[in-house]
């Protein structure tokens, strides 16, 4: 009998694990590995050298995921997988909901700068952004009060 308990106590337990949340590098490791992903890396040395043509504003790296031509099913399983993302480092920064249209943005703070900020956009498929480096807050706010004047 006390087997029985047991074994349904682990069986719980497994579960349960499965269910959890993920945090943000599990998200991402996941994602790498779709088949039909398109993934462009901007490196540190290309992030050098286009700041000798523009204003970088502190940004080291930029990724960016894009799961183009993905299943409604693919895409309510990512759109679920973001709302749940659970991580200690990462912040929430702003969630923009309209119509089919989805923007959620995390942030890591350390030292009065954002190290790395991560966009997600849904909409009919699913782009993840990905910046790292140093980045001020002031730089973040020039930028979006930038893009509000062209609306």
């Amino acid at each position: 009998m006390k087997a029985k308990y047991v074994w349904m106590a682990s069986l719980l337990a497994l579960s349960s694990m499965g269910m959890q949340a993920k945090n943000m590098n599990e998200f991402l490791k996941d994602l790498q590995h779709k088949k039909d992903l398109t993934h462009i890396t901007m490196g540190p040395v290309v992030m050098k050298i286009a700041s000798l043509f523009t204003e970088t504003m502190g940004v080291n790296s930029i990724n960016v995921l894009c799961l183009e031509d993905c299943s409604s099913e693919t895409l309510d399983k990512y759109r679920k997988d973001i709302r749940q993302l659970k991580d200690s480092e990462f912040e929430p920064f702003a969630t923009i909901n309209e119509e089919n249209e989805q923007i959620k943005v995390f942030t890591k703070i350390k030292e009065n700068a954002i190290r790395e900020m991560v966009i997600f956009l849904t909409k009919d498929d699913l782009m993840v952004v990905q910046l790292k480096g140093n980045i001020k807050p002031e730089d973040v706010a020039q930028v979006v009060n930038k893009h509000d004047d062209d609306r």
